[in-house]
């Protein structure tokens, strides 16, 4: 019988530990706004460990390993800067005067 782990708003799961035969699916359910990164006790039930859920979405898994599994849940905030120009990641690069130009060229000259 497959199991079901949904993790709620503020990236809590439901349940806190799951018993899986060899072979059975587990669908992970994320309604937080963040991507959600589920990490079994080792070795887990899957192959790939951690399990990473986008924000909103479900995620099947086929168990390869048979067990009673506890696991811990964490969500990214989804959050991410756009310009409104392209898809820059928001970072601004400054780039400083050298050492002994302080206010060169930068100001009107005194008549």
């Amino acid at each position: 019988m497959a199991e079901d782990i949904t993790i709620n708003s503020s990236c809590q799961p439901s349940p806190g530990s799951v018993t899986v035969p060899h072979n059975d699916k587990i669908k992970f359910d994320n309604k937080s706004s963040g991507e959600c990164t589920i990490t079994f006790t080792n070795p887990g039930p899957f192959d790939e460990n951690p399990v990473k859920v986008p924000p909103g979405k479900t995620k099947e898994k086929v168990a390869n390993n048979s067990g009673n599994w506890n696991y811990t849940t964490s969500c990214g905030t989804g959050a991410r800067t756009k310009g409104t120009a392209g898809d820059g990641d928001g970072i601004i690069i400054v780039d400083p005067p050298m050492p002994g130009s302080h206010g060169q060229g930068h100001h009107p000259k005194n008549k």
